[in-house]
C-alpha cells in the first residue's frame, strides 16, 4: 500500500488533522446538519429564490457539506480497518489495500449523506454492513480476473491468429511485440487445464496430472513452516484488531506504509500536540500490541 488513506470528493491531505472519534451526540448533530443541507438543496433547484432565504439556503448548504467532511474524515481508520482486514483475507485477490481503501472511502461518502440518527443506531453500525456487502460483491466479481493491460487487449485475438501459421517469434516481431511478452500474453488469456483432466492418449485412466514429474514439490517441512508463519500473522493482526481506532490508525501510518512512514508531525493535533507526544504515543500503541500477542493462545 502506497499511501495510507484517500480523500475524495475534493478532500485534502491538511483535513488529516481534524480526523477525531466523533460521539453519539457529535454524529447527531453533523447528521441534522448533513440532511437540512441536502433538504436545502433541493428547494434551491426547485423554486427560484431571492434575498434573504436564498443566503439563508446557501448558508445551510455550507454548513452541511462542513458537517459531511467531518463526519467521512473522522471514519478514515474505519476505511483503513476493512481495506486490512480484506487484503488479510484475500491476499492473492485482484485488488490492493488502496482498492479497498478506496471501495470503503466511497461507502462511507454515500452513507455519510445518507445517514439519519432518528432511526436509532450510530454511523458506525449503519455504515458496517455496508462496507461488508460492497467488499464482498467486489470480491466476488472479481475473484477471478485476471490483470492484463488495456492496450493489450486488442493484440490477443491477432496474437492468436497469426500464432496457427507462423512461429511466436514471427507473430510477435509482426505485431511489434517482444517474444517474451507474447508469451505472457497468451498465457494470461489461455483457459485453465485441470492437473486432474484426462489427456488424450492410448490409456485413457492416464491422467494430465500424472504425466509429469513435480520435482519443487512441498515437503512436509514446508508446510509447517507455512502453517507457523499463517498463524504467526493471524496473531498478530488479531492483536492489531483489538487496539483502540487511534492506535490502529497511527500504527497503520507508522508501521504497515510501503517505502516512506507517514511523518510524526502529521499526527499532530490529532493523536498528540506535539511530535515528542506522537512519538510517545506510538510506543505505547506498539508495547500495547505485544502485550495483546503474547496474551492471545497458540494456535493448535
Amino acid at each position: 500500500m502506497n499511501k495510507h488513506y484517500f480523500f475524495m470528493n475534493g478532500f485534502e491531505e491538511k483535513n488529516s488533522r481534524n480526523i477525531i472519534s466523533l460521539s453519539a451526540e457529535e454524529e447527531k448533530y453533523l447528521s441534522k446538519q448533513i440532511l437540512a443541507g441536502e433538504a436545502a438543496k433541493k428547494q434551491l433547484s426547485e423554486e427560484n429564490l431571492s434575498g434573504g432565504k436564498r443566503c439563508y439556503l446557501e448558508e445551510t448548504i455550507q454548513a452541511g457539506e462542513e458537517a459531511y467532511n467531518r463526519l467521512v474524515l473522522s471514519n478514515l481508520p474505519r476505511a483503513s480497518k476493512f481495506a486490512a482486514e480484506a487484503v488479510r483475507k484475500n491476499p492473492y485477490g485482484l485488488n490492493d489495500y488502496e482498492d479497498y481503501m478506496q471501495i470503503a472511502m466511497k461507502v462511507i461518502c454515500s452513507c455519510a449523506r445518507t445517514y439519519n440518527w432518528e432511526h436509532g443506531s450510530r454511523f458506525g453500525t449503519y455504515v458496517h454492513r455496508c462496507i461488508k456487502n460492497e467488499l464482498m460483491r467486489e470480491n466476488a466479481k472479481n475473484g477471478y480476473t485476471v490483470r492484463i493491460p488495456e492496450e493489450k487487449l486488442s493484440l490477443i485475438h491477432e496474437l492468436k491468429q497469426l500464432t496457427e501459421f507462423e512461429s511466436l517469434s514471427y507473430a510477435a516481431k509482426i505485431l511489434n511485440m517482444e517474444e517474451e511478452d507474447a508469451v505472457q500474453l497468451l498465457c494470461a488469456s489461455a483457459p485453465g487445464k485441470s492437473l486432474q483432466s484426462s489427456v488424450d492418449t492410448e490409456d485413457s485412466d492416464i491422467e494430465f496430472g500424472e504425466t509429469i514429474a513435480d520435482d519443487d514439490a512441498v515437503t512436509a517441512e514446508d508446510i509447517e513452516d507455512r502453517i507457523d508463519r499463517e498463524n504467526m500473522l493471524e496473531r498478530i493482526w488479531t492483536a492489531f484488531f483489538s487496539l483502540s481506532e487511534q492506535e490502529q490508525y497511527l500504527l497503520t501510518g507508522r508501521l504497515l506504509t510501503e517505502g516512506k512512514a507517514v511523518p510524526l508531525r502529521s499526527y499532530v493535533g490529532t493523536v498528540a500536540r506535539t511530535t515528542s507526544g506522537v512519538q510517545k504515543k506510538q510506543i505505547a500503541a506498539e508495547k500495547h500490541l505485544r502485550e495483546i500477542y503474547f496474551s492471545l493462545p497458540l494456535a493448535d
